[in-house]
């Protein structure tokens, strides 16, 4: 078979599909589709594009939320909020507020204060995906 836009010919092959919908990648694993290796484009049976569109459907009214580890981190520090305050020049309200996720510090802020615990902004700061509060979402796949 050749390609509908270089009539080159076409290889058969299977791949893991990707999708990123509201930044969440979603993976639907042996997709069986026909590319070109002339100028790389790819085809896929409709039943197969409805198996990705289903296994999409779930992620429509999902996204990302910051999970938030400054409180264990802080503990197991043995260290106050006063003094995690101190360290950052910041008021214990102010800590307080970012340690409950009332308020959310800058990147550059987040970096300090990951400095100020010693440890990487990675172990403050995890995305968990969650379910979209009070939004409506129309679906294209039915």
């Amino acid at each position: 078979m050749s390609c509908y836009k270089c009539d080159a010919e076409v290889v058969n092959k299977t791949i893991d599909w990707v999708s990123y919908i509201n930044g969440i990648k979603v993976v639907t694993p042996d997709i069986p589709v026909e590319e070109c290796p002339n100028c790389g484009e790819i085809t896929i049976d409709s039943k197969d594009s409805e198996t990705i569109c289903q296994n999409n459907k779930g992620f429509y009214d999902k996204e990302f939320s910051l999970d938030i580890h400054l409180k264990e981190i802080r503990e197991k520090l043995g260290l106050t909020q006063e003094e995690v305050a101190k360290r950052m020049g910041w008021t214990k309200q102010r800590y307080n507020a970012v340690e409950k996720n009332k308020s959310v510090p800058s990147v550059l802020l987040a970096l300090k204060l990951a400095n100020a615990l010693e440890c990487d902004v990675n172990e403050i700061y995890k995305l968990k995906v969650v379910s979209k509060r009070h939004k409506k979402i129309l679906l294209e796949c039915q």
